[in-house]
């Protein structure tokens, strides 16, 4: 490993990781006290409902209640904007450990497009609200979670091959392929959120869950990639 660490920026595999996505939660926060209120089932609500709102909702250039949304907006697009830069600075130095052939360094590298790529969606989330733009906020969050599923389990594979790294990695990411294929199919298959407070509390914890998921998967990937580098 210490071989190859020279031709890495350890600040954005390892540093950058860790402080970026720690900010991208608390500023998520912040975010959701400062929404004024409203779900799409309880128009007027006047607080945000971590069991009934989506994070989209934080988007909105007005709340669902009506009210001006531009501090819970502009923090989220903030959080979104500072979470996709340290997974992409990630995933641009992430892949050049793998060096054990030049078929596994293809393979992580294709991993890393994908990551990239859902990153941009995930800044594409940020910039398109849903009460102004639906359907390509639509398109931006579908497509988010599935290319960070193949980048994952383009990732579990690659990290298996590659011997200097700890199967706990490729585990790591394996388990999160799994959670963000079920999310998939429930978000992209399942009944509608409108339906009834239960489906819209199921699809909102999911949605909340794989994000938190996906934000530890990546931070202690970069823990214990420290680890090994040291």
């Amino acid at each position: 490993m210490n071989q190859h660490s020279t031709k890495i920026n350890h600040f954005f595999l390892l540093q950058f990781p860790q402080i970026g996505l720690v900010v991208f939660l608390i500023l998520l926060l912040i975010a959701a006290i400062l929404y004024p209120g409203g779900t799409i089932l309880e128009e007027q609500l006047q607080v945000y409902s971590f069991s009934y709102n989506f994070l989209s909702d934080m988007g909105r250039t007005y709340a669902i209640n009506g009210t001006v949304n531009f501090l819970s907006s502009s923090i989220f697009l903030l959080a979104l904007l500072i979470g996709a830069l340290s997974i992409i600075g990630f995933y641009i130095e992430v892949q050049k450990l793998f060096t054990a052939s030049p078929s596994l360094r293809k393979l992580a590298q294709v991993g890393s497009v994908f990551g990239i790529m859902g990153c941009i969606a995930l800044i594409g989330v940020g910039f398109t609200p849903v009460n102004l733009y639906r359907d390509l906020h639509v398109d931006c969050a579908n497509w988010l979670f599935r290319l960070f599923f193949i980048a994952s389990l383009l990732y579990s594979i690659a990290i298996f091959r590659q011997k200097d790294l700890p199967n706990q990695l490729a585990i790591g990411y394996l388990v999160f392929s799994l959670f963000i294929i079920s999310y998939i199919l429930l978000n992209e298959l399942g009944p509608s959120p409108h339906e009834s407070m239960t489906m819209l509390a199921i699809k909102v914890i999911a949605q909340k869950s794989i994000l938190v998921c996906f934000v530890v998967a990546i931070y202690f990937q970069s823990r214990g990639l420290h680890k090994l580098i040291n």
